[in-house]
């Protein structure tokens, strides 16, 4: 088990300056629950009401959500997310063979040394590590170091809804329904917003695309673009 660590400070504080109410900046930034900070990116969603900058006297950055409108504002690789999820994606259906129910996708940070947050656990220890099942993540972890430099990365977490599917249309439509059900980290089809569907054609086309890759020669090859025109059946068309 690998550890995702918060984002740096330096991003935290950031986020807090573009997006927080003014008013309250400060009190975020010096917040320290605010210090764990992991971010949800939301490709498939746009903000609304007090959620817009300054409609809110609240701000945690304790698994912010980054809606699509704030990725653009931050100049951000909506395309290169997009892809990111797709393969993923695409992995955990054809050949991890799973619905990807309630997956979440989170930008955190990894020690650029990964040796440093890494301990040594000598010989004479290891017959003393928890029995098979149960965490040794602290015994082979420093916890405590003050990591200063860090790599951001897309990660992916939560697996604990997640289902197995079938090699057929019922597997499909199982994770069809995985996708409506799970937040909305994917892009979704027939927006009005032409950024918004671009992000869903880069998207869909390359989970076709690794698809493709992992179930070249079985019986079941079809089904990854079936998984796609069923998630455009199932949502309204907004664009008409």
């Amino acid at each position: 088990m690998e550890r995702v660590f918060p984002l740096p400070e330096k991003i935290r504080h950031a986020l807090v300056d573009v997006f927080c109410n003014p008013a309250i900046a400060a009190q975020a930034k010096s917040e320290p629950k605010n210090k764990d900070c992991l971010v949800r990116v939301l490709l498939g969603r746009r903000r609304f009401g007090s959620l817009r900058p300054g409609g809110s006297m609240f701000f945690s950055l304790r698994n912010y959500k980054l809606h699509l409108d704030q990725i653009e504002a931050l100049g951000l690789d909506a395309e290169e997310y997009a892809r990111s999820m797709a393969d993923a994606l695409a992995v955990l259906h054809w050949h991890t063979k799973i619905d990807a129910m309630d997956i979440e996708f989170a930008l955190g940070s990894t020690p650029f040394d990964r040796n440093a947050a890494r301990r040594v656990v000598p010989l004479k220890d290891v017959e003393h590590l928890p029995p098979p099942g149960s965490s040794t993540y602290e015994h082979t972890t420093n916890v405590d170091q003050d990591y200063k430099k860090r790599t951001i990365s897309l990660w992916l977490l939560d697996f604990d809804a997640c289902s197995t599917i079938t090699m057929d249309d019922v597997g499909v439509r199982r994770a069809v329904d995985a996708f409506l059900q799970t937040d909305h980290y994917y892009p979704r089809p027939h927006s009005r917003d032409n950024h918004a569907n671009n992000l869903w054609i880069v998207f869909s086309q390359r989970y076709i695309a690794t698809s493709r890759k992992i179930s070249a020669g079985t019986a079941w090859q079809s089904l990854p673009a079936k998984f796609i025109q069923g998630i455009m059946n199932r949502l309204p068309n907004q664009s008409r």
